[in-house]
């Protein structure tokens, strides 16, 4: 049986591997979109119901955390940033998650896509969990 993806093709173009040796995602435009101030992104993250897996402050420690079966990550630390670092790259993964854990052996499973979103709150939105990654990293 085939399984045929409902991605679009930037997004699958995103998946190739970055040069000779790597796997990591390159970076991706959500709607050519540039971060934005990561308080507006906060707003988003208490509003679409991130914190209650991921937790207020983003350690993974949400009231939702111990009934998962795949932990949610923390976001303090950079290992947990499986489709990259970057901004662009967060609102990619944000975007996609429920498709990018069947595209990749990296799973994001039990994390919902968030596509219905326009992609200025996306950026928005990932602008957050990066300043969450770099504010508080331990």
């Amino acid at each position: 049986m085939k399984v045929i993806l409902a991605l679009p093709i930037f997004a699958l173009l995103a998946l190739l591997p970055a040069g000779c040796g790597g796997s990591r995602l390159v970076t991706v435009a959500v709607g050519g979109q540039e971060p934005s101030d990561p308080a507006s992104g906060r707003s988003l993250f208490m509003r679409s119901g991130c914190f209650q897996c991921h937790g207020m402050g983003g350690e993974g420690d949400g009231a939702m955390a111990a009934s998962l079966r795949n932990p949610p990550r923390d976001f303090r630390k950079v290992d947990a940033f499986k489709g990259g670092t970057q901004v662009r790259q967060i609102a990619f993964t944000i975007k996609y998650a429920s498709q990018w854990s069947r595209v990749t052996n990296q799973s994001l499973e039990g994390m919902p896509d968030f596509s219905q979103l326009p992609d200025g709150e996306l950026m928005a939105l990932a602008s957050y969990v990066k300043y969450l990654q770099t504010n508080q990293a331990r």
